[in-house]
């Protein structure tokens, strides 16, 4: 009968006494346990921890195999008994790493010999001190961390956590989620365990790091993760690594990282940590690239320079940029439908609509451009872009009023909701504004720069003589810095002069500062001027240049407050009453100008004689919570403006409230029904003048805050007048159009001219702004 096969890994170790399933591996004193049926763990202790081990013994085994098969016999012999050595230890120590978990792998099912059975005489048995003895702790991780006495924690040296054990892994997890320098080092360092305190072997181990770390295109903020598709390249995403070798012109060496850590005293390893990327789509980066081109007014030829197309292939090799042509056939269109429809949801949600007109010049063309200022539905003011159009040298009125009509009412379908116009002072448009029979607002600085500009043309003497003499100064700097010496001297205010004066629409303003300037200047010019032949300014001009700077000073102080924010036409109305009061004071006073005081009296009622006799100011002044009833002059004016507001108040009509049917069932029935009976009366005369002697009755908010907010605080309160005030209150003082953005988007118009069906100007300009 053939003797029983039997495993040979009972050569590497020694079963218990007492029949217990424990056995001591020979080689390591290790103690295991073991079932009849697997000895899987005995053969993966081996195999991980004495490898070069089995390959001894199988070799030996072999060797007897192939011995038995030529003597014919039928039984093996027993293998020659390993010898236990100290370079056997040595090369067991060499393994500086240990697994996770080594229960976790999968199955070793090494073949199986006839039965042979170790030498009890030379086999080393573990003695009773060995067997007791606990395996030395010889992962890299314990250099980290020192166990517990309870044996069931580990403290970390790093932090002072104590992390519960099981098996290293989470001694493991807790320096990956926590101290990444030191995941790093045993990860990537070859075993190499380096003390996290010694700043020198920190930076080791930073420069053995960056040697290992792939250097990609994440190393860029806001990287971009696209590789091409089967059909079109462009509609499927993955995360793309890009090799080192591809940047090494654009992204730093590993010296100046090198030299980074050598200058800095505290340096994070996770910078040389590869984030983290998710998936973009191709889509997401044409549209912001046509945002980049349509914002920025770039050229929209720059898809096809070199160098940009340079430098998108540093960002992502295999990202296609659109041609022109989809540019302008296929994703401007689709992103301005976009925003149309965003647009036109919220004009159709507007309680009343403020359209301004600005009118602009270039060599080429003239242009029109609309715009809308509303309150949205969070009751916040909100401007948007609504068309261009460029118009003929020689537009008539009627032209631009088919042209408005055309845009506000059939475009956008607004034309109900119109509260006001507000244009420049050209005479085509304000007549166009007359004939659509919407109430028309001039716009306020650009009126106020005409007032001005009537007040200096009344004084042109003295201004014409101080703009030459500024000009002969400028040619001879030796006497501009006597002069700014002599300032110093005499502590005068620090001021510079004003030698040149742009011709524009704020030339005005310009030139009172310059008129400013020079009369606080007055003892320096004076003095410095004494020893030269100029023409100077006599006694009695000097006095006049006083009294002209004293009055028109206030013109400049207006224009400062509405161009630092958002100014509402209350205020508006306001400043005209405090500017016609000031004229008036300044023709009583002893002043050698005080004419060109009445010359600014006569230009204010003339421009803004349409306001004083709106309806429109009225209702804005006492909806304008910081003003109300105090902004008027006269209790006559107040009381009409109330009577004209009560009216429209009145008129409102507020959604009805929807209401459940009462349970018959319940004992609330009866006072439930009582409730809808009283809800059902309807009274909205009452109401809305009730309304509106509560609002009149509140303490006036400051000047200095937000009425928006005031109103959506009460809305609840006084549900009538917030309609009322989101539909008058977006009246403001001031366009959201800027020549200087329009004028900039013009000049990317040139780059459409080539093509056919391109975008039109008013749709690339309407994204510039809306987007």
């Amino acid at each position: 009968m053939p003797m029983k096969r039997k495993s040979f890994v009972w050569q590497h170790y020694v079963r218990g006494e007492f029949g217990e399933n424990k056995v001591t591996c020979n080689h390591c004193h290790k103690d295991f346990r073991y079932t009849l049926t697997s000895m899987s763990n005995l053969h993966r202790h081996l195999r991980k921890r004495h490898a070069e081990m089995i390959d001894k013994s199988e070799e030996a085994l072999n060797a007897l195999t192939e011995q038995s098969a030529v003597d014919g016999s039928s039984t093996v012999a027993e293998l020659p008994p390993y010898e236990i050595t100290l370079k056997s230890f040595e090369v067991m120590d060499q393994d500086v790493t240990e697994s996770r978990d080594e229960e976790q792998d999968g199955e070793w099912n090494p073949e199986t010999v006839e039965e042979w059975r170790p030498d009890e005489t030379s086999t080393a048995s573990p003695s009773a001190e060995k067997k007791e003895k606990k395996c030395a702790k010889r992962s890299a991780v314990w250099r980290h961390f020192t166990r517990s006495e309870s044996k069931t924690y580990a403290e970390c040296h790093h932090c002072g956590n104590m992390i519960k054990l099981g098996t290293i892994s989470n001694l493991r997890r807790h320096l990956r989620n926590k101290h990444r320098h030191v995941a790093l080092t045993l990860d990537n360092c070859n075993g190499e365990i380096r003390s996290s305190n010694d700043k020198d072997e920190l930076r080791n181990q930073a420069a053995i790091c960056t040697e290992v770390i792939e250097i990609n295109i994440d190393d860029i903020k806001n990287p971009i993760n696209i590789i091409e598709s089967k059909n079109d390249g462009l509609g499927i995403m993955e995360e793309v690594q890009i090799p080192y070798d591809e940047f090494n012109e654009t992204i730093t060496n590993q010296a100046s990282q090198t030299e980074f850590l050598e200058d800095s005293e505290d340096f994070d390893m996770q910078d040389f940590i590869k984030p983290k990327r998710g998936p973009v789509l191709a889509e997401q980066v044409d549209r912001q690239l046509v945002k980049m081109i349509v914002k920025g007014c770039h050229p929209i030829d720059i898809v096809e320079q070199s160098e940009f197309k340079h430098f998108v292939n540093l960002l992502h090799p295999k990202y296609q940029l659109p041609t022109v042509k989809k540019l302008a056939h296929e994703l401007i269109p689709e992103l301005y439908e976009e925003y149309e429809k965003k647009t036109c949801k919220s004009l159709q949600a507007a309680e009343g609509i403020c359209i301004l007109i600005d009118e602009w010049k270039t060599k080429a063309n003239n242009y029109m451009c609309i715009a809308a200022h509303f309150i949205n539905a969070e009751c916040k003011f909100e401007a948007t872009f609504l068309a261009c159009h460029i118009l003929p040298v020689a537009e008539e009125a009627s032209g631009v009023t088919e042209r408005l009509m055309k845009t506000v009412t059939d475009d956008w379908n607004i034309g109900d909701k119109v509260v006001a116009v507000m244009t420049d002072n050209s005479d085509t448009i304000s007549t166009a504004v007359s004939l659509c029979n919407w109430p028309h607002v001039p716009h306020f600085v650009r009126t106020l720069s005409l007032i001005l500009h009537e007040c200096l043309q009344s004084a042109k003497n003295i201004v014409n003589k101080i703009k030459t003499l500024t000009n002969e100064l400028t040619k001879i700097p030796e006497i501009i810095a006597q002069i700014y010496l002599t300032q110093r001297q005499l502590d005068l205010p620090s001021v510079k002069l004003i030698t040149r004066v742009k011709s524009d629409w704020n030339c005005s303003f310009s030139t009172l500062e310059m008129l400013m300037r020079f009369a606080k200047l007055q003892k320096a010019i004076f003095h410095t001027l004494q020893k030269h032949s100029f023409n100077k300014l006599s006694d009695n001009e000097w006095k006049f240049l006083k009294g002209l700077v004293e009055i028109l000073e206030i013109f400049k102080s207006v224009k400062q407050e509405v161009r630092e924010g958002r100014v509402v036409l209350s205020k508006v109305a306001y400043y005209i009453k405090v500017l016609k009061r000031e004229m008036k004071k300044f023709q009583t006073m002893p002043n050698e100008a005080n004419f060109v005081a009445n010359v600014a009296e006569t230009a204010l009622n003339e421009h803004f004689r349409d306001l004083d006799q709106s309806d429109l100011v009225q209702n804005v002044l006492l909806l304008d919570p910081r003003l109300k009833k105090h902004v008027f002059e006269d209790e006559s004016d107040f009381a009409t403006a109330c009577s004209h507001l009560k009216k429209e108040v009145c008129e409102v009509v507020l959604p009805e409230q929807e209401y459940h049917e009462p349970n018959p069932a319940s004992f609330w029935h009866t006072f439930d029904m009582e409730v809808k009976k009283m809800n059902a009366v309807k009274d909205p005369i009452g109401k809305g003048i009730l309304e509106l002697e509560n609002y009149l009755q509140e303490p006036l908010l400051g000047r200095d805050e937000d009425p928006y907010v005031w109103w959506e605080h009460r809305s609840a309160i006084y549900p009538r007048l917030f309609r009322l005030a989101k539909k008058y209150l977006c009246v403001t003082a001031k366009s959201v159009v800027h020549e200087s953005l329009s004028v900039s988007s013009v000049y990317m118009l040139t780059n459409f001219k080539h093509l056919e069906s391109s975008p039109t100007e008013s749709e690339v300009m309407f994204l510039h702004h809306n987007m």
